[in-house]
């Protein structure tokens, strides 16, 4: 807003004729930057505009104090804007004297409407404008991920691809090369923590260093280890990912490449010199929670802007416990354990657990939403997947309806919006598209919902 004072400034000086040359130039610069401030400028200049706004800051304010001013404001009030009518023989007295006041008031007066008005015009013309859009130009996401290592380099993987493996180097699934070995030597000198994000309308796999695959899903960071080394594997998670975690063995306190991951016929597992070795653990750190698992398959779904923490196991079985529990308690000692079917909802301190139709919180990996909850919860799903930014008219809390659709992810934000509509008759909406402040290369698509 400083700048509105400064150009208000420049204004008065250039009404007063006391601009300088360097102020003309800038008030000139400013002017030829947009029509509409020409426009603006010739409005304060154009008839008594500005001597009236004066004229009544004079009469309301410039004679007498306490509670005589206030008396004349409440009177004023009390006509409906109106002053009462002096007498014929003081008019011209009256008008005199107001215009030599004028004239000893002008730099502050002026200064004060001048402002207010500049400010008043900079906020509406900064106003981002909104342009109507149809749904059918919003396309889905795509294969988008931008991978960030320990040092700070980052790189935008190819949209061709569908994930990577991190290996010795790193490359993508169909074998080529997205780093070279050469460039990860020092990486992988002690283990140093990378991270993968993927953008609103983005989704991306990841196959970790010990096998274990990840599909992330939008508006998602996993961050991993360039190696796993001691008794844990642990990542962390920002967003959604469904996560198929191998089976490992290694002998407990060794850090490194495990001994071995050859189950032994009678179940147990040794080490190629015959000592007995155990499962190394994978846990997921999450900002409100910590999954610990051995072999399994689940998904969770813990984005910033979402309250709640879902956990959904498919295979195996996993133990999730609250943050503040797993710092003070071993894995074993605290949480709770799902059974394959099962979800866990960790809402604050609190974890509850229910049986559910996995593929709900799953099908996302395959190619397909399945939209089950209120408008607000599936379009929360449906918001970063085609990056658009939600607004509800009335407030969230008008729509409760519960809906239950499944459509391809592959299909135009149209599409999912008649299956909407299809769902509940009374659902309704707006696109527009509006200047983004900090990308004026790419306008914030808002939808916009009524009922």
């Amino acid at each position: 807003m400083q700048d509105a004072r400064h150009i208000a400034t420049l204004i008065r000086k250039h009404l007063r004729q006391e601009l300088p040359e360097t102020g003309r130039a800038e008030l000139d610069a400013w002017l030829e930057g947009d029509p509409g401030r020409r426009a603006y400028l010739d409005a304060l200049t154009e008839g008594d505009g500005l001597l009236d706004d004066l004229a009544l800051y004079d009469r309301l304010w410039g004679e007498g104090t306490g509670e005589a001013r206030l008396a004349r404001i409440e009177r004023y009030i009390r006509a409906g804007g109106q002053f009462e009518a002096p007498p014929a023989n003081a008019q011209v007295t009256k008008k005199v004297r107001w215009r030599a006041r004028v004239a000893r008031a002008l730099p502050y007066a002026a200064a004060i409407i001048l402002v207010a008005s500049v400010v008043g015009w900079w906020a509406v013309s900064h106003q981002p404008s909104a342009v109507d859009i149809a749904a059918t130009e919003i396309l889905p996401g795509t294969n988008r991920a931008t991978l960030t290592l320990a040092d700070g380099r980052t790189i935008d993987l190819s949209e061709e691809q569908e994930g990577i493996i991190i290996q010795d180097g790193i490359t993508y699934l169909d074998g080529s090369r997205v780093m070279e070995n050469e460039e990860l030597r020092m990486e992988h000198e002690r283990p140093t923590l990378h991270s993968i994000t993927t953008p609103k309308g983005g989704t991306y796999q990841i196959a970790l260093p010990d096998g274990s695959k990840v599909w992330l899903n939008a508006a998602s960071t996993l961050k991993y280890p360039s190696r796993f080394s001691g008794e844990t594997r642990e990542v962390i998670l920002e967003g959604e990912a469904f996560f198929d975690i191998v089976e490992l063995q290694g002998i407990p306190k060794a850090f490194g490449t495990p001994a071995s991951n050859v189950k032994s016929s009678a179940g147990g597992v040794k080490s190629s010199v015959g000592a007995r070795v155990s499962r190394v653990p994978f846990n997921v750190q999450t900002a409100n929670q910590v999954v610990d698992v051995l072999g399994t398959q689940f998904n969770i779904s813990a984005y910033s802007d979402d309250p709640e923490t879902k956990t959904t196991l498919v295979e195996g079985k996993v133990r999730v416990v609250g943050q503040a529990e797993a710092h003070n308690h071993t894995p074993n000692e605290s949480g709770v354990t799902l059974s394959p079917g099962q979800q866990s909802t960790t809402r604050g301190s609190s974890i509850t657990v229910t049986t559910v139709d996995t593929e709900y919180y799953t099908s996302w990996k395959d190619g397909y939403f399945s939209l089950k909850g209120t408008i607000p919860e599936v379009l929360r799903q449906v918001a970063r997947w085609y990056d658009v930014e939600v607004v509800f008219e009335g407030g969230m809390g008008r729509y409760t309806e519960v809906l239950d659709v499944q459509i391809p992810r592959d299909v135009m934000l149209a599409d999912v919006l008649a299956a909407l509509e299809l769902a509940d008759p009374a659902f309704a909406y707006g696109l527009t598209a509006i200047a983004n402040k900090n990308d004026h290369k790419k306008p914030e698509r808002r939808l916009t919902v009524s009922r």
